[in-house]
């Protein structure tokens, strides 16, 4: 366990995140959908509101929902999730995911990349930093989030999308189900 086990990410959003409207727009929402780790973005569910059959919202420190874990999604979709959580709370979610996900379905994690503001920055732990709001990150690289899904997907693409504009790179995978 360490210090930081239960902080969780303090982004309140004031409208959709730029990889759930990525994903809008290239229509890549289907079906029934899980919003894991939903937090606090209520604009992202209600968008996938519109071009879904169902959405599920999950959330440990939010919208706790063990029992979505118990469904089986066409798609489900985690923005800004594992780059928030120290290792060994990151393989849990991602077998969550991997376990949630429909053999035909379609996962897509997008996490942090290059653009940590380095004065935000308090001490380095583990495979993150901890910063001066109490939060962990990790930047990722596309290879490094690949690495981290390859034991429980099949097939792991990165979707190339464009930043948001404040030097904040995000990288997307879209991971298909290994055969169980």
């Amino acid at each position: 366990m360490t210090e930081l086990q239960n902080i969780c990410a303090k982004v309140m959003r004031t409208k959709i995140s730029t990889p759930t409207r990525m994903l809008i727009k290239r229509k890549l929402i289907k079906g029934d959908v899980l919003h894991h780790g939903s937090g606090t973005a209520t604009y992202d569910t209600g968008a996938m509101i519109e071009v879904a059959d169902s959405v599920t919202e999950h959330d440990p420190n939010y919208n706790n929902n063990p029992e979505a874990l118990n469904k089986k999604y066409d798609t489900i979709v985690s923005n800004y999730v594992l780059n928030c959580l120290v290792p060994e709370e990151r393989k849990q979610v991602i077998t969550e995911i991997s376990n949630a996900l429909k053999p035909s379905g379609k996962a897509f994690i997008t996490v942090r990349g290059k653009g940590l503001n380095r004065n935000r920055v308090i001490s380095n732990i583990e495979d993150g930093v901890k910063t001066s709001i109490g939060t962990f990150q990790k930047t990722y690289t596309p290879q490094a989030l690949i690495d981290d899904l390859k034991h429980n997907f099949n097939s792991i693409k990165i979707i190339k999308g464009k930043g948001i504009g404040i030097g904040i790179m995000f990288i997307t995978a879209e991971a298909l189900n290994k055969e169980k």
